[in-house]
C-alpha cells in the first residue's frame, strides 16, 4: 500500500479517500480482519492529519 507521503492531493481528494479507507476498515472489523483493521485506522490517522496540516497551510 502507498502512503502517498510524497503526493499532493487536495483537501476534497483526502476526505474521498478518509471516507474510503473508514468503509474498508468497517469491512475488515466486519471480517474479523483486525490486523487489516488496524492497518485501515492508522492510514486514516496519516490522512486526519494531512487535512489538518493543509487547513492550517491556508489559514496562515
Amino acid at each position: 500500500m502507498t502512503t502517498g507521503k510524497h503526493l499532493r492531493f487536495t483537501k476534497e481528494e483526502l476526505i474521498e479517500l478518509l471516507r474510503e479507507i473508514e468503509e474498508k476498515k468497517a469491512n475488515a472489523i466486519k471480517n474479523q480482519n483486525y490486523e487489516m483493521a488496524a492497518n485501515f485506522r492508522d492510514r486514516e490517522r496519516e490522512i486526519r492529519e494531512q487535512i489538518g496540516d493543509n487547513d492550517n497551510k491556508h489559514s496562515r
